[in-house]
């Protein structure tokens, strides 16, 4: 049995005078909190999507002993192509942080453990859309998703992508660069 996902990204914003007193603690603070975040979602049965991260930012609007928290489920992403480290790639996309080089003839993206590239977020299927790569020309289509997918913000099946293009799947935002585009 899994457990419900949670927020694995949190931005603890804080006025600039308690930032600054932070200074020197913050390492060892986010490591105890996101020890504690842990030993929570583990009494809780809660299950993070990828990697838990904490980070302290300054809020201009924020007084002295005040702060807020941001938090984000963002998912991990693994990596299965071997031909990512063989070519170079003229197109990549862009997910959480990571860049994936795309390459002929495509790349599939889902959950599952045959997916090229797998994206632990529970709105995705096992296997959601491939990018079909044809020359110059980047193409995504939907397998048959159970969520289906968004292609700068509308439901689509398949699209042409160009660069700075955006493919939302789940909860899970992914931006195509293509090389030598505006």
């Amino acid at each position: 049995m899994t457990g419900a996902s949670v927020p694995n990204t949190f931005h603890v914003e804080l006025s600039a005078v308690d930032l600054e007193r932070l200074h020197g603690y913050d390492d060892a603070m986010g490591r105890d909190l996101i020890d504690q975040l842990k030993d929570h979602a583990d009494s809780q049965g809660y299950v993070f999507t990828g990697p838990v991260t904490v980070n302290f930012e300054t809020a201009d609007d924020l007084t002295t002993g005040r702060f807020r928290i941001r938090s984000r489920a963002e998912a991990q992403v693994t990596d299965n192509d071997q031909r990512t480290r063989t070519r170079s790639a003229r197109a990549v996309l862009e997910v959480n942080g990571s860049r994936h080089p795309l390459r002929a003839p495509g790349l599939v993206v889902g959950r599952g453990t045959e997916a090229d590239l797998r994206i632990n977020d529970p709105g995705v299927s096992r296997q959601h859309v491939e990018f079909l790569v044809n020359g110059d020309e980047v193409e995504v289509v939907d397998l048959g998703s159970t969520n289906g997918m968004l292609v700068n913000g509308t439901k689509v099946g398949r699209a042409v992508l160009r660069d700075g293009s955006e493919v939302k799947i789940g909860r899970t935002t992914m931006t195509v660069r293509v090389d030598g585009e505006a």
